[in-house]
């Protein structure tokens, strides 16, 4: 496994300094996904457009990479398996490791547990899966010896998660807050959310998500346990999300995306500045 995950790294850092001819196609296969690249312009600050590469291997992501205006490499993180365990360290440059984290998986592919290694914590998260539906996440202090409930979730009769409860101490009233956040659902789909009493509603767009991008019960909920909200079932999860309706996103015949464009004004300053986003989508 050590060999391979090198020889894995030594490609990544040889195939991905520049685009080759098949980044600008759209040859992708239901069965098969082996690259997504994405271009990201901004009409205000060209200096910030980015290359980003993403690699799949079994449909799941293994090289995450991303390069700058002029076609130079800022970061890339790998992800490597080791058992139950995913091994995920992003590089910069420079060669340095930004971030290190690990995280475990039962036999059914649920979180049981993670920690960050770099930049350095304390913290390590344990998650119970427990016969009433619930999901418990933990955390283990390394600094006090303390463990420590962190969230509650709780499933509903299909199996995914539609609930989330915590409590906090405020030390400015000097009273323990509860906190409790419902979704409302679809099937897989969040409609909305009520986040101790306010209400956050969520739109998508009609194409359906192929089946090599879409996720189990089990990794929709690994999305929340993780994020530690309901909403990123709706940010990441079987449906294509739709932050604003003046958004425009367009698909090819199989349902991927082939551009996505957004435009901003800030109405703060005089006079008005305005921010055309775009996205251009090309797979193989």
């Amino acid at each position: 496994m050590k060999n391979f995950n090198l020889f894995i790294f030594g490609s990544i850092l040889t195939l991905l300094v520049s685009c080759d001819s098949t980044d600008t196609t759209n040859n992708v296969q239901t069965n098969n996904l082996e690259k997504i690249v994405t271009l990201t312009t901004y009409s205000d600050n060209p200096t910030y457009n980015t290359k980003n590469i993403k690699r799949y291997a079994n449909f799941e992501v293994v090289s995450d990479s991303t390069f700058n205006n002029q076609d130079q490499f800022i970061y890339r993180t790998v992800i490597t398996t080791n058992g139950l365990t995913k091994i995920i360290k992003t590089y910069l440059n420079t060669g340095e490791v930004s971030e290190h984290r690990e995280e475990n998986y039962d036999s059914q592919g649920r979180l049981i547990g993670r920690h960050t290694y770099e930049p350095i914590s304390a913290l390590f998260f344990t998650y119970v899966y427990n016969d009433d539906g619930t999901v418990t996440s933990k955390y283990y202090n390394d600094l006090d010896n303390q463990t420590t409930t962190f969230r509650t979730f709780t499933k509903n009769t299909d199996g995914l998660i539609y609930k989330n409860n915590y409590s906090y101490y405020d030390f400015n009233t000097g009273q323990t807050v509860n906190i409790e956040d419902i979704a409302s659902s679809q099937g897989q789909i969040l409609l909305s959310n009520n986040y101790s009493g306010t209400v956050t509603m969520y739109q998508y767009y009609p194409n359906p998500m192929p089946a090599n991008l879409q996720k189990s019960e089990n990794e929709l909920n690994n999305l929340i346990v993780m994020g530690n909200e309901l909403r990123y079932l709706a940010y990441n999860g079987n449906s294509y999300f739709k932050a604003n309706d003046s958004d425009i996103t367009t698909f090819n015949s199989a349902n991927y995306k082939t551009y996505y464009k957004s435009v901003y004004t800030n109405t703060a300053v005089t006079p008005n500045t305005t921010m055309t986003t775009e996205k251009f989508y090309y797979y193989n």
